[in-house]
């Protein structure tokens, strides 16, 4: 069981960090500006269209998908802070981050729809101590 101390350093020692998981990345802010804390996204193409033009003619196609990353950086982040986290925490931990969606729309009828999951620290640091895996100290991130 690690403690809050230990947890904060490793994911402030992974915000930097760049490796095989390279569709995760943090946010500090939302595209509006607003401070969201720290937040590891990770995101990929969900669905879509191209092929629409000016002259109407109807020459959609499906844009090439993309399956949710098998390796994020979540996992990495997990696998240091509790390197004997079981199936079972990992798929409550996963199933506590909600997909969400969000469209792009573009000219002539063409879109790219975009399936994302994202984590705070105080979301992560949340789920650890109810299962167990991280000190509860009574700390809020």
């Amino acid at each position: 069981m690690i403690s809050d101390a230990t947890f904060d350093t490793i994911w402030a020692s992974f915000k930097s960090y760049r490796g095989k998981a390279a569709g995760s990345f943090f946010e500090d802010c939302a595209s509006d500006g607003t401070p969201l804390g720290s937040v590891l996204k990770w995101s990929w193409i969900s669905d879509g269209q191209t092929g629409g033009n000016c002259w109407g003619e109807d020459d959609y196609c499906a844009i090439d998908i993309q399956d949710e990353p098998r390796e994020t950086l979540l996992e990495e982040i997990l696998l240091t802070m509790v390197p004997h986290l079981t199936f079972k925490d990992w798929k409550t931990i996963q199933a506590a981050i909600p997909v969400e969606r969000e469209s792009h729309n573009e000219y002539n009828g063409n879109y790219t729809e975009y399936s994302t999951r994202k984590i705070s620290a105080s979301t992560l640091k949340s789920l650890l101590k109810t299962q167990g895996l991280l000190e509860d100290s009574g700390d809020v991130l």
